[in-house]
């Protein structure tokens, strides 16, 4: 499955951007597509509280850029596909926090407009679908997704499967967590015998509780068997 989020204030565009998006993906990949598509600002930072994973951004740049730089806060590294005005000054958006990877110029025709979205799309895929040891790759029923290692809250096995859990959604895959013991970078630690946390996500550990807390209102157990490596590190961060 491919995460986009498209952008623009113009209703008609957007939708004309959807479609292409959609014929150029379904070209390029079997995978579906999931869409936060949006003409308002509010309605972007609603969608941006709940989304955890972006493939690609299309999006213009409007009057100040407030809405790519929100983009960019959320998603820092996603390939950026953004539109702007001929009149707007190439120093407003030619800048470290925006990074784009390619630009819409307008005004523009449809066939240009077509043209530079299916280049963009074709190497944001080729890119997702490079090899990457900071990601995992999950097999879902609507296609892969890739999950950057760093996001993921803890991974939980449960019902035959490992369930990676993010900050605001779930994907359950098959693995063992004694597999992912030996991948995982040093900040992953095993607190019980069904759950591997990350402790960069850790705020508290109540000992009494035997419980870790997470940021996002989360919480996990910690068994005894674990409770000392746990005690360990919180001592050491």
């Amino acid at each position: 499955m491919i995460s986009a989020i498209l952008f623009d204030s113009d209703e008609k565009e957007l939708n004309k951007i959807k479609d292409l998006v959609s014929d150029a993906v379904s070209m390029l990949t079997d995978d579906e597509i999931r869409f936060c598509a949006c003409s308002g600002e509010k309605d972007l930072e609603k969608a941006l509280q709940t989304m955890d994973l972006c493939d690609v951004v299309i999006a213009e740049f409007g009057e100040n850029g407030s809405a790519i730089d929100r983009i960019r806060a959320r998603f820092a590294t996603a390939p950026l596909l953004l539109a702007v005005d001929v009149t707007v000054s190439p120093m407003k958006y030619i800048r470290p926090g925006i990074m784009p990877s390619g630009l819409i110029l307008r005004p523009l025709s449809e066939e240009d407009l077509e043209k530079n979205i299916s280049e963009f799309l074709t190497a944001s895929l080729d890119i997702r679908n490079t090899e990457d040891e900071t990601q995992i790759m999950v097999e879902t029923k609507k296609g892969n997704i890739k999950v950057p290692i760093s996001q993921v809250f803890y991974f939980e096995s449960k019902a035959k499967k490992v369930y990676l859990r993010l900050r605001n959604e779930e994907y359950g895959y098959y693995d063992t967590l004694e597999h992912l013991e030996t991948v995982l970078p040093g900040n992953f630690l095993r607190c019980h015998r069904g759950i591997i946390v990350n402790m960069d996500y850790v705020t508290q550990y109540k000992a009494t509780e035997k419980t870790l807390y997470l940021e996002g209102d989360m919480f996990i157990p910690v068994s005894r068997r674990y409770n000392a490596d746990v005690r360990g590190r919180m001592k050491n961060e």
